[in-house]
């Protein structure tokens, strides 16, 4: 095994215990991700496609993220009234 796949080995497998640590009370880490995202983003970047795009994962895992935090009571889900298929989500109290 050459040097480069060892440490890049040992590199993803460092990321694998810093998110298993990340657990927080009922949040996974990508949920704990998504929540940091939507608390510094402004108003025009919270649709599940910015936050899939600054995350890297795929817009279906962020909407499922995203409902995860809103049956948790986390986030709420606002949808625009000039086009219903534009959804935005705000962080609750």
């Amino acid at each position: 095994m050459s040097h480069a796949k060892r440490i890049r080995e040992l590199i993803l497998r460092l990321a694998r215990l810093g998110a298993s640590a990340s657990w927080h009370d009922d949040l996974n880490p990508a949920q704990a991700s998504a929540l940091g995202y939507l608390a510094r983003a402004n108003r025009f970047s919270r649709a599940p496609s910015h936050v899939a795009d600054y995350l890297g994962t795929t817009r279906g895992t962020m909407s499922q993220t995203l409902k995860a935090l809103e049956r948790k009571g986390y986030v709420t889900e606002a949808r625009s009234e000039t086009d219903k298929r534009s959804i935005t989500f705000d962080l609750t109290e």
